[in-house]
């Protein structure tokens, strides 16, 4: 919304290509990327904990379909 705002235009997919060239992501794309290095840490800890929840969590970071 604010994009619209400062572009000056209703068209999404106007803010959608302005936000691709200045840098700025959807505010799902820096959780998805958190969750994933989140998840990686997990998965590869030597934590007794986490080498119970291992399979899980390598089930939920092939489910965050990171599009790559």
């Amino acid at each position: 919304m604010r994009f619209m705002k400062i572009l000056h235009t209703n068209s999404k997919d106007v803010v959608e290509e302005c936000q691709r060239y200045f840098g700025f992501l959807p505010v799902s794309h820096p959780i998805v990327i958190r969750t994933a290095r989140f998840l990686d840490r997990f998965i590869s800890s030597d934590n007794m904990l986490c080498t119970v929840f291992k399979e899980q969590a390598q089930r939920n970071k092939n489910e965050l379909n990171l599009g790559s």
